[in-house]
């Protein structure tokens, strides 16, 4: 059948903003929204599709926002629902109608094919209230004899988020990023221009607005690839996918419990959304507060675990009041019946994390109105971090730890890829990266296990990563009886292969996959990215020997670190073209520069600080590197924000953090809290029995990785608590990718008809490198709660708070960073058990964990590193009293190790102002 569409945009409305009057335009046919530029002066930028986006318009796609579909049957029936959309039928138009207090409205009854029974109107009005922005709202009446039960109903969310065939330059001009808070009947959407820069749209619920899914609309024939994600349905009933399309999906693992309404004859029912303007990404929590509605967020987060016993619900009620607050599952979680109210407004809310699973907080509130309302915070308990990695750890060892010399691949002596789901290695795949121990997935699990031994290291475990790394990463099989040729992940020149692993033409082997990369296109050593991963493997290996010397290892440290640098300038001599653009954890490059500085490696050094420049010089001639194999990737601003700072290029780094922030949220949800966007890495690396295309990922490697220039930022700028409560998302959220068993997975499917891990680990290692590089406790003085808080930690205040008592919680207990004094505490081995703040006597005490024997290092390595900038805030002169005069070694106070049981305590004082 073919279509004929008028493309006619008329009309035009100026919209009223308190942030800044914008254009809305309407495509008169359909009555949807056509564009909506963000002031009066632009052309170029649209939040929505318009007319420059390379989507296809004569065809009855999803091509605009407001859209209407929905699903309807008898009440009282067990009949099927029927679904119709406002796509269906492209030869109607919408009909123009007179709706007082209106801009514009259009009945839009014709668009759907008949047999509904309903009489639909779209209306569009000026926001009356005093921050303007406009309504975009549904009303349906059931114009038939007898009641319907209208069990879905929502409205296409069609932003510009489709930069197919578009360079980064115009990507950056002309797209934008959408992010969903699934938050019932105080949810928001978030609108986002690509490049980070404002202001924001904020869509939000208006009436009967509240959201019970963000679906993707999987009907719609867009091609969707690396290049767009697909379009979403601010989805307002969902009762009718639940029952369907989504049944496998266990009550737990929804975001929100779906609703259906009936709708009597001639009655009506109206569904709106209201879009206005925000300053910056920000500012979302801001606004919300400014238009007097409900504003939630938890200290520390949305993903906690069981041993931390500060873990607070804040809820700043605005024009309503709050009738009660729930938890789904009271055994996994349990709420404090009464509130504490801060002299800030916000009322404090204790949560009692028990044990693992996921849970939704429901806050009950009411208007004027006598309306109940429900806002729903989404939350994951772990064990204690502590635990969970540990777990994780052992898992590797005891599961993922392969060792079979019959392997002709030369992959014996490995950490392999798992499924969770089969409790299998994955030893054979199509996709030839995957189990060749080279490539994100190849190497990740080997990547996760050494950066988890960097930070809690095990003698058993880190043996067997010796074993990995000289008798296979860098070690040399073959020609032998199981392994026919030569096989090396890593050549003597330092180069990497592709993949290990490959098909056809191993000699006997029994393949059971019909595709493959070539032996040829396997051992190819073009691609930079292969690089990172054994860098950072390596220079595990050396902060492990360096930093633990009683853990006995088949080289000295020494070796490790120049295999680092050596694999590194492989890297820029053998497979620079991607070099160009951020690599993901490259950030580790940074670490290898610094170690040789430290350890007096003159020349070297010199070197790789030079070949350093070059590839930011790179950087500092393209306006937004951040393109990968992949365009306008989100992985590799970790690299270029970190090596901007180092080398004092702030325009830069201040480019890649708002880039950054464009598509990493603070959300009160923790699947998408501190979540990079990502959507086609299932598509490259996760199970396939999972895998049907382009879809959201939660909490893929892009969450750890991201958090480095975030927290890293907030360190520098600690009155940023935005910074802070964003990246600490991106470090807890991968953690929630550990199962209770220890085995990972590469991140959450976020399609409603799954919301599970992927079955495999696949990339992981990536995450846990990002989420374990900055892992901290945080303790501060929160600016917009007013009151001091522990993130990652728990905090007891005395004497009237004039001493703090800080006890870590997070994954490691070697980093703390106090807020008031801009300071970070942290150990190259060891653990910190408290730190105790006394503000009156201007002094810090550290104490440090006992350690059990066999003791794995001789002497604890402290660093105070005071990172924010010296203001009446911070204190700049911290000094160690006790033990007088430790010496200073490579950057740290060296303080010995007491006997066991023993802790050892450290304190320092200060002389500077405080609050």
């Amino acid at each position: 059948m073919q279509y004929t569409v008028v493309q006619s945009v008329n009309p035009q409305f100026v919209i009223r903003d308190t942030t800044g009057d914008f254009i809305l335009g309407i495509l008169d046919h359909k009555g949807t929204v056509a564009y909506i530029y963000p002031n009066l002066n632009e052309t170029i930028f649209s939040f929505t599709v318009n007319d420059t986006s390379p989507i296809n318009r004569t065809q009855p796609f999803y091509h605009s926002t407001g859209d209407v579909t929905l699903r309807i049957r008898r009440a009282n029936s067990t009949d099927s629902y029927k679904e119709f959309s406002t796509t269906d039928a492209y030869g109607g138009a919408a009909r123009v109608v007179e709706v007082a207090d209106s801009l514009i409205a259009y009945d839009i009854t014709s668009l759907l094919n008949p047999g509904h029974g309903l009489n639909i109107t779209r209306i569009y009005k000026q926001s009356t209230d005093r921050h303007g922005g406009f309504i975009i709202q549904v009303n349906v009446t059931n114009t038939q004899a007898y009641a319907q039960q209208l069990g879905a109903l929502g409205m296409s969310m069609v932003f510009n988020n489709d930069w197919s065939g578009l360079d980064l330059n115009t990507t950056a001009q002309h797209c934008s990023i959408t992010e969903p808070y699934i938050g019932q009947d105080n949810a928001w959407v978030k609108v986002t221009r690509i490049s980070g820069e404002g202001p924001t749209l904020l869509v939000l619920p208006y009436g009967n607005g509240g959201m019970n899914a963000w679906r993707p609309l999987l009907s719609d024939p867009t091609v969707r690839s690396a290049t767009f994600e697909g379009f979403y349905e601010y989805t307002f009933l969902a009762d009718a996918y639940r029952m369907n399309e989504w049944k496998a999906v266990p009550d737990e693992r929804l975001w929100t419990l779906t609703d259906s309404i009936v709708l009597q004859p001639g009655a009506s029912v109206i569904y709106g959304l209201h879009m206005r303007l925000l300053p910056s990404v920000r500012d979302v929590e801001s606004g919300l507060a400014q238009m007097q509605k409900l504003v939630v967020k938890v200290v520390p987060g949305y993903v906690v675990g069981v041993d931390m016993g500060n873990v607070t619900l804040f809820v700043l009620p605005g024009r309503y009041k709050i009738s009660k607050i729930n938890v789904s599952n009271s055994a996994i979680m349990d709420i404090s019946n009464t509130s504490a109210i801060l002299t800030s407004g916000w009322h404090a809310y204790q949560l009692y994390p028990r044990i693992y699973g996921r849970v939704r907080v429901i806050v009950h509130y009411s208007d004027d109105s006598a309306l109940e309302y429900r806002q729903v915070v989404s939350m994951f308990v772990l064990p204690s971090f502590r635990t969970h990695i540990q777990t994780f750890g052992e898992f590797n060892a005891k599961y993922q730890w392969y060792d079979d010399p019959a392997d002709p691949f030369g992959r014996s002596q490995s950490i392999m890829p798992y499924n969770w789901h089969s409790q299998q290695l994955i030893l054979q795949e199509s996709r030839s990266f995957v189990v060749g121990l080279s490539d994100e997935s190849g190497a990740g699990p080997g990547l996760g296990f050494a950066v988890k031994n960097q930070y809690a290291p095990e003698s058993d475990q880190v043996h067997l990563l010796d074993l990995y790394i000289n008798n296979t990463l860098f070690g040399s099989k073959g020609p032998s009886k199981y392994v026919p040729f030569e096989t090396r992940v890593q050549w003597r020149d330092y180069t990497v292969v592709a993949s290990t692993f490959w098909y056809p033409g191993m000699p006997g082997y029994n393949y059971t996959i019909t595709d493959g990369w070539d032996q040829k296109r396997a051992n190819t050593t073009w691609r930079s990215y292969n690089y990172v991963h054994p860098t950072a493997i390596y220079y595990s290996l050396y902060r492990i020997a360096r930093d633990n010397p009683n853990i006995t290892t088949l080289q000295t440290w020494s070796w490790y670190l120049m295999q680092a640098y050596q694999t590194y300038v492989a890297m820029v001599k053998f497979a620079a073209y991607y070099s160009q653009f951020g690599l993901m954890v490259g950030s580790v490059f940074l670490r290898v520069l610094d170690a040789l500085r430290i350890e007096g490696y003159v020349e070297e050094f010199q070197k790789m600080l030079a070949l350093e420049q070059t590839r930011v010089s790179i950087w500092q001639s393209l306006p937004f590197p951040f393109g990968s194999e992949f365009p306008w990737d989100s992985t590799g601003q970790e690299e270029i924000y970190l090596t901007a700072q180092y080398f004092g290029l702030y325009n830069l780094s201040n480019s890649t953090l708002q880039a950054v922030l464009a598509y990493t949220h603070s959300i009160p949800n923790w699947g998408y809290h501190g979540a990079a966007r990502r959507f086609w890495d299932y598509v490259y690396n996760g199970c396939e029995e999972l895998n049907d295309g382009i879809e959201r990922v939660l909490h893929h490697y892009g969450s750890g990785l991201n958090a480095l220039p975030i927290l890293h930022a907030y360190d520098l700028n600690p009155d940023d608590i935005y910074l802070l409560e964003v990246g600490i998302g991106s470090i807890t959220g991968p953690l929630t990718n550990i199962q209770l068993s220890g085995a990972s997975s590469m991140g959450l499917h976020g399609d409603p008809r799954k919301l599970i891990h992927d079955y495999w680990d696949a990339d992981y290692g990536m995450a846990f490198y990002g989420l374990a590089s900055l892992q901290s406790a945080y303790a501060v003085n929160h600016t917009i709660l007013g009151e001091a808080v522990c993130y990652l930690c728990d905090l007891t205040l005395t004497g009237e708070t004039n001493v703090w008592n800080v006890t870590p919680r997070d994954a490691f207990h070697r980093r703390v960073y106090i807020e008031p004094l801009g300071t970070a505490f942290s150990l190259d081995a060891g653990m910190i058990e408290s730190i105790v703040v006394n503000w009156h006597a201007q002094s810090v005490v550290i104490v440090l964990s006992a350690v059990k024997s066999p003791v794995p290092f001789t002497v604890y390595r402290l660093h105070v590193d005071h990172l924010a900038s010296c203001n009446a805030r911070t204190a700049c002169d911290l000094v160690i009293v006790s033990p007088a005069n430790p010496p200073v070694v490579r950057g740290a106070f060296e303080i010995a190790v007491q006997p066991y049981p023993q802790t050892m305590s450290v304190k320092l004082k200060w002389n500077g102002k405080y609050d």
